[in-house]
């Protein structure tokens, strides 16, 4: 029986013919996985460079490759990133290809002048629902999203490549995120992610210390303030510089989950990294008392989509990349 790759290989040859030799050679590529899309969500991908948007490729769904039920198959611009996704798929008889994969190719002379590997678009890429994952992914999520009747661009700013990010970080962009379905499992795996990057702010203050030779006096305070988790998230946020207002889908998660149990001063005062901590406390301690079964899932994914932020804030790579570990 014809593979997914075979049907889609025989409809691109139909459409656009043989690829021409070499045509690929001035690309690079990704494949990556998105459940929940449409034939149409084919998009313009730009990043800055020298301070100006500048397109850099496209993105698209491996099945519109060999399609014309799709609203860009007679655009040039897309036919020859067509051609060349075509091409890819032709030269790579060991790709593992379904109805899910999507394929993002960039003009290499492009991401060349901005001082851009591919693997630095992979973790934004998340915030629009897109994986880089080899398997069959399990999980989408809602809330990172875009809508091709609303734009056909996806702006997205360099970060660290995944090969840069600590061990936990790239399990998690890469096998974690991707794969996981239950709600509260998801949330954990975020929220360690919170830790780590606790753990390398602590050192990183003490060490500071140390290199100014404080006294240890001095250390001993530093130290006690950051024994507890809530300043410490704090200081992660501060240093890295997320921000710290809630937007009011978030002011109203928290209104959900602790209702009456807190009152009007504390959802006035709640910030970003005070609204995480909560909902972990109440998660490991009080998982009886709320009603977090029926809140989970939004829990999960905003969470999610905050931690995207994080990835793509250049301050907190610092903290999460290999480099910055010690």
């Amino acid at each position: 029986m014809p593979t997914f790759k075979d049907r889609l290989i025989e409809s691109y040859l139909d459409l656009y013919g043989s690829p021409e030799a070499k045509i690929r050679h001035e690309y690079s590529f990704a494949y990556l996985k998105k459940m929940a899309f449409k034939e149409n969500d084919i998009f313009i991908i730009q990043t800055k460079i020298n301070g100006q948007k500048e397109r850099i490729g496209w993105i698209f769904p491996a099945i519109a490759l060999g399609s014309r039920e799709h609203n860009r198959w007679k655009c040039p611009h897309f036919s020859v990133y067509a051609k060349v996704g075509g091409a890819i798929i032709c030269e790579s008889p060991h790709a593992e290809l379904d109805e899910n994969t999507h394929i993002m190719i960039v003009k290499d002379s492009r991401i060349i002048e901005g001082e851009i590997y591919i693997e630095n678009l992979m973790a934004p890429l998340m915030r629009y629902g897109y994986y880089s994952f080899k398997g069959e992914p399990s999980f989408q999520n809602k809330l990172c999203a875009i809508n091709n009747a609303e734009t056909d661009k996806i702006t997205i700013n360099k970060s660290p490549g995944v090969s840069e990010y600590v061990p936990y970080i790239r399990k998690l962009i890469l096998e974690l995120l991707p794969k996981i379905t239950d709600p509260l499992s998801r949330f954990l795996s975020i929220y360690q992610a919170y830790e780590l990057l606790m753990e390398k702010y602590f050192h990183l203050k003490i060490n500071e210390h140390r290199q100014k030779r404080s006294t240890i006096g001095t250390i001993r305070e530093q130290v006690a303030e950051l024994s507890s988790e809530r300043k410490l998230m704090n200081g992660v946020f501060h240093h890295c510089g997320i921000r710290a207002q809630l937007n009011d889908d978030e002011r109203n998660l928290a209104k959900s989950l602790f209702g009456q149990d807190k009152d009007d001063s504390y959802y006035t005062k709640l910030d970003l990294q005070g609204l995480i901590y909560d909902i972990r406390n109440a998660i490991v301690h009080n998982y009886h008392k709320y009603e977090l079964s029926s809140l989970m899932l939004d829990i999960s994914e905003r969470m999610e989509l905050i931690f995207i932020e994080v990835l793509e804030n250049p301050k907190s790579s610092l903290l999460l990349t290999e480099e910055h570990t010690h």
